[in-house]
């Protein structure tokens, strides 16, 4: 990938309920960094690294970063 080249964000189309915000889009999210998080509630990754996902989302909240948690 070179400096001109930014992946894009796929479709969120096949989401089938939203929890805690309206649907989201591509358009939508056009200029924030979108951490797209993918967990279970019980699994030992996602119980390690859910303090530091919640402490991004509080701390860069407000400087455009988005976390879209799917479970």
């Amino acid at each position: 990938m070179t400096v001109v080249e930014r992946p894009h964000l796929p479709a969120l189309d096949g989401a089938t309920g939203w929890l805690n915000s309206e649907p989201l889009g591509a358009a939508g999210l056009r200029g924030h960094v979108v951490l797209v998080n993918f967990w279970t509630l019980t699994c030992i990754n996602w119980l390690r690294q859910e303090p530091y996902v919640r402490a991004w989302s509080t701390a860069y909240r407000n400087d455009g970063l988005v976390v879209i948690g799917v479970h």
